[in-house]
């Protein structure tokens, strides 16, 4: 088979031909091989004549042959070659080509080599790879072998350990027992670490372990034996501790039998035995009274052996401690009982500072002795209240024998500062401290005061009342405690020359408050000086009393003596004067709480048949007698006293009562009744301006002698215009309504009445034209207290 040319030259030419049919003539027959080429070097092609005739249709066969041939001579090359071309062409590739096929068949046979040796190598991959899948697998196989025989090593060893540990627990027993059951201390106090890491310690192990494991055969029986021997323990702990209590009294008792010095020296015996015991000793007392204090939490029955060792302790403190308050001559003259009033306040201050530097020295030594906090502070308080009895006792009889409100209030502010807690922490350096060192001292006095507070309190509320309602409202007073013209309270001197002392001022000296009435200056002190000294309850309902009894103060012979004395204009702003200072005092105090006052009316009863049988409406039938009965009982009333609401009732009252007196004295001429006639409108219309002239500004004189408030002062003097006004325009209604009623020649003269609004506007020019006076003129009280008598001028003013 003849080989192909792959992409020859020629096979390339043969394509690029145009093919044509084989039944084409093209006239004359040449040989194929003797056509020159198209692009030949060497031959020149002649060039095609093209006919000048155009041909026809339908061709002929000659047109035919003259068309394709003219076609095919239009291209640049011909159909064929020449054999001499076509054998140099195919030489020229030939070379290359057999030059590649032998490389190929070069590469062919070293590629093969390749493959064979590749497929050598693949065939001992192979044979490797099973070989290394077999050794993983029984190397798997062994690793799994070996895990397992080393957990099962482990698990065994865990349960070893474990029943080891578990066994310890039960073959400590028997050793334990033996240990606790030697008689004595030694083995809490020569074998003190022994004791504490070795027996405490396993104890607390083995009773938690019983306890996470409850399902142990004969669990309960180790656990009870186990708690005893905890109990044992302990109790060694507490029997060691309270005969090393014991032999420190003793010895301290010892020597203060054989000491008859003073009260320093007996001081030193009691602290000096038991610092020595601790500067010995150490924290090791301490570290003891833990072992027992660091159990109680869980088992409150230890709580038993740590108040042993408290009771005798403290008993032993208590019991030298007498024995000190008794030979201490300094303590004795303070624990008199014969006091005056004037030392009342510093001999309780100086007997509550020795017993609080007392407590505190106790306080550090206990703290140094136990050193622990919680239930044990506790049972301190109560040590430290049996302490304070002496003080208790001698501060309860002073303050029931005291009467001075003054002296219960300032003996109440003394206390109360610990009781509030208000005092800062001191750090004290203590002589008797067996370090040497500063220790910080934190008692909380107002727990331990408190008792003496209460009583305080309770007196000093006995004592206001009974005050209140002894003095304040048995109180008659004098024409000079009205204050007329700043005069001195003079007072009738006795054969002696002395003063007499008033008798409000017995039991209560002090006045904050001396421009006012004096009873109501009194009780404006009281308030101001136990607020917030006692319980704000309590403080409430005496306010709401004391407000309550100030206005019937007010209201009784006050105001009869005001009324002779000062006219009823000045009575009543004297009297809404102490009302104004009343409510700005009582503004000054927070009273949330409401007083409930219950009363027992027995005569609204009796005044009720009274009435029936003086009417004749009593009849005698079945239920009559009973209804009379029923309605003569006596009744409960139930009244709320609010004192801010009682006093802003009476204050509106007053500021009433006073605009009334002062629009009735100004409109007296305009008044109406049923025999007036309007003949006299003009006149009584004249008298009322000239009233408007003269009464308005003395009104307002009158009012800045009592009043310093200009708010108030304006108040007062709006209020008294609107009022006037209003009056006026009654007035002026009425002349209106009836001047058809009156002939003609009156009537033109009611022209002459001024117009409302021309009054409104009269006043209210008038009223600041005094305004501006005031400001314009600087009033100078010495020029007129020098030059003469200031008529009616109170010492009210603020």
């Amino acid at each position: 088979m003849t080989r192909t040319r792959s992409k020859s030259i020629i096979q390339k030419i043969s394509k690029d031909t145009p093919h044509y049919a084989e039944n084409l003539d093209f006239g004359e027959k040449k040989s194929v091989g003797n056509r020159p080429r198209s692009s030949s070097l060497d031959i020149q092609r002649p060039p095609v004549k093209i006919s000048s005739i155009t041909p026809t249709y339908p061709f002929s066969d000659k047109e035919k042959a003259s068309l394709w041939s003219n076609y095919i001579n239009s291209f640049n090359y011909d159909c064929l070659l020449d054999p001499e071309h076509i054998l140099a062409v195919n030489e020229l590739e030939t070379d290359e080509f057999y030059n590649f096929q032998d490389i190929c068949k070069y590469n062919q046979l070293q590629v093969m080599e390749y493959i064979t040796e590749t497929d050598e190598v693949m065939d001992l991959v192979e044979s490797l790879t099973l070989k290394y899948d077999q050794i993983a697998s029984e190397t798997i196989d062994f690793d799994t072998e070996s895990s397992k025989l080393l957990n099962s090593q482990m698990t065994y060893t865990t349960k070893f350990r474990q029943i080891e540990e578990y066994l310890k627990h039960f073959e400590n027993l028997d050793a334990i027992t033996r240990h606790l059951s030697k008689p004595g201390y030694n083995l809490v106090n020569q074998r003190r670490e022994f004791f504490r890491t070795e027996i405490l310690s396993q104890l607390d192990q083995s009773l938690l372990f019983f306890k996470e494991h409850p399902d142990f055969k004969e669990v309960e029986l180790y656990n009870s034996r186990f708690r005893q021997c905890m109990t044992r323990a302990l109790t060694l702990v507490k029997n060691f501790v309270v005969s090393e209590i014991k032999k420190l009294s003793e010895a301290v008792n010892k020597s203060l039998s054989s000491e008859n010095g003073s009260s320093i020296s007996i001081d030193l015996l009691v602290y000096n035995e038991f610092n020595s015991y601790l500067k010995e000793n150490g924290t090791q007392f301490s570290e003891l009274i833990n072992e027992i204090t660091s159990r109680i939490a869980g088992h409150q029955e230890y709580q038993g052996l740590i108040n042993d060792v408290l009771n005798e302790y403290f008993q032993v403190r208590l019991h030298l401690l007498q024995i000190y308050f008794s030979k201490n001559t300094y303590l004795q003259n303070l624990l008199k009982t014969n006091i005056s009033s004037k030392d009342l306040v510093q001999s309780c201050q100086d007997q509550i500072s020795f017993f609080k530097k007392v407590s505190e020295k106790e306080y550090i030594l206990f703290k140094n002795f136990f050193g622990v906090e919680g239930p044990i502070d506790s049972e301190f308080y109560h040590f430290s209240r049996n302490l304070l009895d002496p003080l208790y006792d001698s501060l309860r009889h002073i303050t029931l024998r005291e009467t001075n409100i003054s002296n219960l209030c300032q003996l109440t502010t003394l206390l109360q500062k610990y009781y509030e807690f208000e005092e800062q922490e001191e750090t004290l350096i203590d002589v008797d401290n067996p370090l040497g060192q500063r220790q910080d001292v934190s008692i909380n006095f107002g727990e331990l005061f408190e008792p003496i507070l209460h009583d305080v309190q309770s007196r000093l509320i006995f004592r206001i009342q009974n005050y209140v309602d002894e003095k304040l409202m048995k109180y008659i007073p004098k024409p000079e405690d009205l204050q007329l013209g700043r005069r001195r309270r003079s007072t009738p001197a006795t054969e002696d020359n002395s003063v007499p002392i008033n008798p409000l001022d017995v039991d209560y000296p002090e006045n904050l408050f001396p421009e006012v009435y004096l009873p109501l200056g009194k009780a404006l002190t009281l308030l101001s000086n136990i607020y917030e000294l006692i319980n704000s309850v309590v403080f409430d309902d005496l306010a709401h009393y004391i407000v309550h009894a100030c206005i019937i103060l007010l209201k009784g012979e006050f105001y009869k003596l005001s009324l002779t004395h000062l006219g009823l204009v000045d009575t009543k702003l004297h009297y809404l004067k102490n009302l104004i200072i009343l409510k700005g005092q009582i503004n000054n105090f927070d009273i949330q709480y409401i007083r409930t006052d219950y009363t027992i009316d027995f005569t609204s009863g009796i005044s009720e048949v009274w009435t029936i049988l003086r009417n004749g409406e009593f009849n005698l039938n079945d239920n009559g007698l009973i209804d009379l009965v029923k309605k003569s009982a006596p009744k409960i009333i139930s009244d709320m006293i609010d004192a801010n609401y009682e006093i802003e009732s009476e204050l509106n009252n007053a500021v009433n009562d006073f605009i009334k007196e002062c629009t009735n004295s100004i409109s007296e001429p305009i008044t109406l009744n049923d025999k007036d006639t309007l003949t006299e409108s003009v006149d009584r219309s004249i008298k009322f301006k000239d009233n408007l002239i003269i009464k308005i500004p003395n009104i307002y004189k009158q009012i800045k002698i009592f009043i310093n408030d200009d708010n108030i002062i304006k108040f007062l003097m709006g209020t008294l215009s609107e009022l006037v006004v209003s009056t006026y325009e009654n007035f002026y209604k009425y002349v209106l309504d009836n001047a058809d009623k009156i002939d003609q020649d009156t009537r033109e003269h009611l022209d002459e009445i001024q117009e409302v609004e021309t009054v409104f506007g009269f006043i209210n020019d008038l009223i600041s034209q005094l305004y501006e006076q005031d400001q314009e003129v600087v009033f100078n009280e010495d020029i007129l207290l020098d030059g003469g008598e200031l008529p009616l001028k109170s010492s009210l003013q603020e």
